[in-house]
């Protein structure tokens, strides 16, 4: 008897856009598709062309599943419904549902004549119960005499519910917790005896209704293991950021997001800034620390840019800045890096050296320009300088080229580390020429 195993099959589709389903390709579109690995479910997304007058049916999640019995069933696993009156209300909802036997529901309505926006969401996937609403005032409210004004305010509630910065698909520790958005269904995981308490704000510039600098900023706490969370997502020179508008990706213009992270084991904080001013420049500046409060304290860290290795923090990446990016895209990168517990693998990509313990710095700068006809051979030095314990200072690094002091033309670059724990008897040069890492010990 010869049978078939889909246990480790998956499925794949190319081109979900082009499915044509017969007699009702005016009706909807395939958007996407995907399957479990091993299961015998498939899901379907649907874009609706349904226009019911008032009520608009946008979207909708399909879910067929195979029993045992060859017998295929269909649930719908999500919908997506809006409704728009001209001069009364404009608004939008949503429903998903989540395994086991939960789901999340996210309503949002502008009343025109009042010019309110709001917000609101419930989770509901027991044990966790997760009720969420934002509201955007219809003028700023003055606070004092201070030149701003309150532009909006929200908060949540979550029972058996705490924060799942892994939900969110970055590398990056920090980076998870500054990308997470508290508006996802998935950003919350049950915990049960937890409760989370927040309260979020949106304030501005009074005068230009927050046009020269506003900010949303956040407090959520949690309990009984205590963990307090404070974030900040600020825009300058652009509309006023609205409360449920999410923090990241940022638009274009001058803007920020940061956080500060206290729990039982760390303080966290971070700070993505952004500068697109796009076709002329553009800016990207990341900081990053991370202060452990158990176990090992001395393995703290402090970036400004990083190298962007997958480990110890550094997948940041550096703090960059382009000109003219989309024609002449000239740039420039750099990165410095503080740690109290030695560094592994430094520079990213390049794996010169591990210092296992002590007191590190490390920096690094960049500069690349995209020529019309590119040099024939691009350099680059590495250079590295040492303080052991208990030594006379060594001196300074050296940059050069073939052993010897000089420029180094097309795309130029060092990595410096300085710190303990490491203890050669004189300095090192790391020389990088294309793909050749060579070691000189002057």
């Amino acid at each position: 008897m010869i049978g078939l195993d889909f246990d480790r099959a998956t499925m794949e589709i190319e081109n979900p856009g082009a499915w044509n389903v017969g007699g009702l390709k005016s009706l909807f579109d395939v958007l996407r598709s995907r399957s479990g690995r091993g299961s015998t479910w498939i899901e379907v997304d649907l874009g609706f062309k349904l226009n019911l007058g008032p009520v608009k049916v946008s979207g909708a999640t399909i879910r067929a599943t195979l029993g045992s019995d060859g017998s295929i069933t269909a649930t719908i696993r999500g919908l997506e419904v809006g409704i728009d009156v001209p001069g009364v209300i404009d608004g939008h909802g949503a429903v998903q549902l989540m395994n086991p036997d939960g789901f999340a529901a996210d309503l949002g309505a502008r009343v025109i004549p009042l010019k309110v926006t709001a917000d609101a969401g419930v989770v509901y996937a027991p044990p966790l119960v997760l009720l969420r609403l934002d509201v955007d005032l219809p003028a700023p409210v003055p606070l004092a005499n201070s030149g701003f004004g309150l532009l909006g305010i929200g908060g949540l509630l979550g029972f058996s519910a705490r924060p799942d910065y892994d939900s969110v698909n970055a590398a990056d520790p920090i980076a998870k917790q500054l990308l997470w958005q508290p508006q996802d269904p998935q950003a919350f995981t049950p915990s049960p005896g937890q409760m989370s308490y927040g309260l979020a704000a949106a304030v501005g510039t009074l005068p230009d209704l927050g046009f020269t600098f506003s900010a949303k900023a956040g407090l959520l706490i949690t309990a009984p293991d205590v963990t307090v969370r404070g974030s900040l997502n600020g825009r300058v020179l652009q509309p006023a950021v609205m409360m449920q508008d999410r923090s990241w990706p940022p638009q274009q213009g001058v803007s920020f997001v940061g956080l500060v992270n206290v729990d039982a084991s760390a303080l966290t904080l971070g700070v993505f800034g952004e500068v697109d001013l796009r076709p002329l420049m553009s800016v990207h500046i990341p900081l990053a620390g991370y202060f452990p409060r158990q176990g090992d304290v001395s393995d703290w860290y402090l970036y400004l840019g990083a190298d962007g290795a997958p480990v110890q923090g550094r997948g940041i990446g550096p703090v960059s800045a382009k000109v003219l990016p989309d024609f002449l895209n000239a740039g420039a990168d750099a990165y410095l890096m503080v740690r109290g517990h030695g560094i592994t693998d430094w520079p990213n990509g390049r794996r010169l050296l591990s210092v296992s313990d002590g007191f590190v710095v490390a920096f690094g700068l960049g500069r690349a320009i995209r020529r019309a006809r590119p040099a024939s051979r691009h350099q680059a030095a590495h250079a590295r300088r040492v303080r052991p314990r208990g030594r006379q200072p060594a001196s300074g690094p050296v940059l050069s080229r073939r052993g010897r002091p000089g420029h180094l033309r097309g795309k130029r670059r060092s990595d410096v580390p300085l710190g303990g724990g490491h203890r050669p008897d004189r300095p090192v040069l790391y020389r990088h020429r294309g793909h050749r890492h060579n070691l000189l010990r002057p």
